[in-house]
């Protein structure tokens, strides 16, 4: 199976109208690590710290970057 996690980074900071440059300010991962992760180069592990730093500079669940819950239209989807 493959992990949704890269496009649903590129989706989700689409959506929210983020730059990768903003979710390496917000999240202070290395500028590399994120260019690699919005690449689809590479894809943090299940359950590594960087999903839940995305997740939250996002403002949403982690499990919308796995693809474990579909968005509810709670504040953590508005951005607020």
């Amino acid at each position: 199976m493959t992990d949704p996690f890269n496009a649903n980074l590129v989706r989700l900071m689409r959506e929210k109208n983020l730059s990768v440059p903003q979710v390496i300010e917000r999240t202070g991962i290395p500028k590399s690590t994120v260019y690699d992760y919005y690449s689809g180069r590479h894809t943090p592990i299940l359950g590594h710290p960087h999903r839940a730093l995305i997740a939250r500079a996002l403002r949403v669940r982690v499990g919308r970057l796995n693809n474990e819950e579909a968005t509810d239209g709670g504040p953590e989807d508005r951005g607020k």
